[in-house]
């Protein structure tokens, strides 16, 4: 269930073998949270303009600049929510 894990899932399959199944932990929450807003009507279908909010646990800073590295583009500002 790591952040990083889709950036070393290719790293890890080829480590522990086809014998072990890895579950990408992100893949099955973005499938239950499509689900969620299918069943409340909340899913965007239409074509057009969409805003991103962006919130971590850790240091924004932090991920901002691991962000940016690996997505190659701007963000918008990212808030730290505290637990």
């Amino acid at each position: 269930g790591c952040t990083h894990y889709p950036l070393l899932k290719t790293v890890i399959a080829k480590i522990v073998g086809e014998k072990i199944k890895l579950i990408d932990s992100g893949l099955a929450v973005a499938q239950s949270l499509k689900e969620i807003l299918i069943r409340q009507n909340l899913l965007k279908t239409a074509p057009g303009a969409v805003s991103h909010q962006l919130y971590v646990t850790d240091l924004p800073g932090k991920f901002e600049a691991m962000a940016r590295q690996f997505l190659e583009e701007e963000l918008p500002p990212v808030k730290r929510v505290v637990l």
